[in-house]
């Protein structure tokens, strides 16, 4: 399980969702072959999460927002993607905790 950043500038937030969108549909196109697996290619998905700059006081409030929105993706099961909302931060709690075992 890997995780990634990417930062865009001057980007509203359905740019990032396009830009995200097109970013997991090239992702999810690649096939991978195994020896022992001939005619049942491996594919890959990705789930992100998007915060904004204006809703974040800082840095760490900024990843937190996309650790967040990214939990919610995870959480439905599915891959996918959202961008942070208020509603995604009142859930935090449920959907999200860095320290449980």
């Amino acid at each position: 399980l890997d995780e990634l950043a990417f930062l865009f500038s001057d980007v509203s937030a359905a740019n990032a969702e396009a830009i995200v969108s097109r970013i997991r549909a090239s992702i999810e196109a690649v096939e991978i072959p195994l020896p022992e697996r001939a005619f049942t290619p491996v594919t890959l998905s990705l789930s992100a999460g998007i915060a904004m700059t204006g809703q974040a006081s800082g840095d760490s409030d900024l990843a937190s927002q996309a650790e967040l929105a990214l939990q919610a993706v995870k959480a439905t099961g599915q891959p996918g993607q959202l961008v942070f909302s208020s509603a995604i931060g009142s859930r935090a709690s449920r959907i999200y905790s860095p320290h449980a075992a």
